[in-house]
C-alpha cells in the first residue's frame, strides 16, 4: 500500500488536511482504509477467498525535508513516527529513508542541518533495541535506507558523463 504523508505521522497532524490538500495530516478513516482492505488470498487460484490486511508488516518513511522544515524533523518526532507506526497500523519493522542533498539544501545551515537529520535517523536505528523494553510489543526493529548516498551517487556518476 502507499499512502503519501507529508508530514511523517504524528498525533499533532491527525484531523488536519491530507497531504494532497496542502496539510500533511492524517485520520482514522485513512487509517480504516489501509487496514480494511480486502484482496484475493491467490490470484491463480479459482477460488475467491478473500482476506482483510489488518495490520502492516513495516512501513517505510521518505523523511520529507522540504515538505517540513528542518527544525520539525527532530529525533522526539521521529520516534513518535514510529511508534506511531505500531500503535495505528501494527508494523513491526520500520525503514526510515534518509534525508539526500537537494533543490531544498539552499545554504550551509541547511547542509549542516540534513546532516544532523541523517544522524539522528541512524542513531535512532542503532539504538533502538537498548531503548526499549522486551515486551514483543511495538516496533522491533529499525532500519535505515541509505537514500542520501544513492541519491548522491546517482548525481555524482550522471555528472562524470557530462
Amino acid at each position: 500500500a502507499f499512502w503519501r504523508m507529508t508530514g511523517l505521522l504524528s498525533q499533532s497532524m491527525k484531523g488536519k488536511p491530507p497531504a494532497n490538500a496542502h496539510g500533511g495530516g492524517w485520520s482514522y478513516f485513512e487509517i480504516g482504509s489501509l487496514l480494511d482492505h480486502r484482496y484475493r488470498v491467490d490470484i491463480r487460484s479459482e477460488m475467491n477467498a478473500m482476506t482483510t490486511v489488518g495490520a502492516f508488516d513495516a512501513v517505510v518513511f521518505r523523511v520529507m525535508h522540504g515538505w517540513m522544515e528542518i527544525e520539525e524533523i527532530t529525533r522526539d518526532r521521529l520516534v513518535e513516527a514510529i511508534d506511531l507506526s505500531y500503535e495505528l497500523l501494527g508494523a513491526k519493522t520500520v525503514i526510515l529513508m534518509n534525508v539526500p542533498f537537494t533543490n531544498n539544501v539552499k545554504t550551509m545551515d541547511d547542509y549542516w542541518g540534513v546532516q544532523d537529520i541523517n544522524d539522528n535517523i541512524r542513531h535512532i536505528a542503532d539504538t533502538w533495541h537498548e531503548n526499549r523494553n522486551d515486551d514483543g510489543k511495538g516496533v522491533q526493529h529499525v532500519l535505515v535506507q541509505d537514500y542520501d548516498a544513492f541519491y548522491n551517487h546517482v548525481i555524482w556518476a550522471n555528472a562524470l558523463h557530462l
